[in-house]
């Protein structure tokens, strides 16, 4: 797999104080070609990132007056560290992860919803063929299929590649995803396939393209969408955001920021061909079928319209991550629009 249109850069924070910095924004150029200098960790390398991606090269970010400087990271809680540590001003990434960082008790807001729930469950053709398992068989058959087996997320528990995995687990396996399914750190979602591959691992959860590129090769298969799955439909499972001091500093600056990704949103669900394009520049090796399928009825269905939110998603995506575990049940943490998320930055284009 190859990602061109966001640098990989590794960064490493230490962070003692949770309520985070309101760094000063630098500009480049002047007169009309004067850019607004902003840090982006825009994710990592499935497609619910590609907003990032759009928004860089249709000039979306140059529209809205923002240079900006997009990295990508493997874990949430790199991401927190270097936006509570000021090397970033906004990120996106999943909402456990900014969920998490709130009930921590960091001051964030989050100003555009990106996609709904894209993960899929990916599995061995040849272990589910083992046990049993067929297309027709239900969700419920499926994961518990999994008993006894190994299966890879990009981190230790808390990550939400592990959590998500547990939950299928413990939900529709009625399995115990800690003594009877073997989850193992991988490192990556790169890392995740190549388990798969050699079998390492006979199962793993991402977004797309992941199931798609093991398809590819045989040895694996797309098991459970998230279409299978009602729990999914209205939880938001990525968004844009930042601290809750930087965007009372500097809300133009975050207004530009959100609307250049509302309108890459909206790019990517009306000019499919082009973004396919796009896909497939940043996804070498990976045949245009798999990746026109996995973007046009895994991704395209979640994008989120304009980048808007609303108070019932926030109440379900809340109630869904205290089930998860990533929220303890006695969390309080509002779901009313101004609080943890805001379409002011959205609504007023800067």
């Amino acid at each position: 797999m190859k990602k061109s249109g966001i640098a990989a850069v590794a960064m490493v924070a230490v962070v003692g104080v949770l309520a985070g910095c309101a760094s000063t924004p630098t500009t480049k150029g002047s007169g009309p070609d004067r850019l607004q200098v902003v840090n982006i960790s825009g994710g990592g390398t499935q497609l619910i990132f590609f907003p990032s991606v759009v928004a860089n090269d249709e000039g979306f970010f140059k529209r809205e007056g923002v240079l900006a400087q997009l990295t990508t990271v493997q874990a949430g809680s790199t991401d927190m560290a270097a936006l509570l540590g000021g090397d970033v001003q906004m990120v996106l990434a999943s909402t456990d992860t900014f969920l998490g960082a709130v009930a921590q008790g960091a001051k964030l807001v989050a100003v555009d919803s990106d996609v709904g729930m894209t993960e899929d469950v990916c599995a061995s053709t040849s272990y589910m063929a083992a046990h049993g398992v067929t297309p027709r068989s239900t969700v419920q058959e499926k994961m518990a299929a999994f008993k006894g087996a190994t299966l890879g997320a990009t981190g230790a528990g808390g990550t939400s590649s592990y959590n998500l995995l547990a939950f299928m687990l413990e939900k529709y396996g009625h399995l115990n995803p800690h003594s009877q399914v073997n989850l193992v750190s991988v490192g990556s979602a790169t890392a995740q396939v190549a388990g798969l591959e050699n079998g390492s691992i006979q199962g793993f959860m991402i977004s797309p393209p992941g199931c798609q590129e093991v398809a590819a090769t045989g040895k694996g298969e797309v098991l459970v969408t998230p279409a299978d799955v009602a729990v999914w439909k209205g939880y938001i499972h990525e968004v844009l955001f930042t601290t809750s001091s930087y965007a009372r500093a500097h809300p133009k600056v975050v207004a530009a920021v959100a609307k250049a990704y509302a309108l890459a949103q909206n790019f990517m669900v009306t000019n499919t061909a082009i973004t396919e394009r796009l896909i497939y520049a940043n996804y070498l090796g990976v045949p245009h079928s798999l990746l026109n399928s996995a973007f046009t009825e895994d991704i395209v269905p979640e994008v989120s319209k304009s980048g808007l939110m609303t108070e019932a998603e926030w109440a379900h995506t809340i109630a869904v991550e205290k089930e998860l575990g990533t929220l303890p049940v006695s969390a309080s943490i509002s779901s009313a629009a101004g609080g943890i998320w805001s379409d002011t930055y959205l609504k007023s284009g800067g």
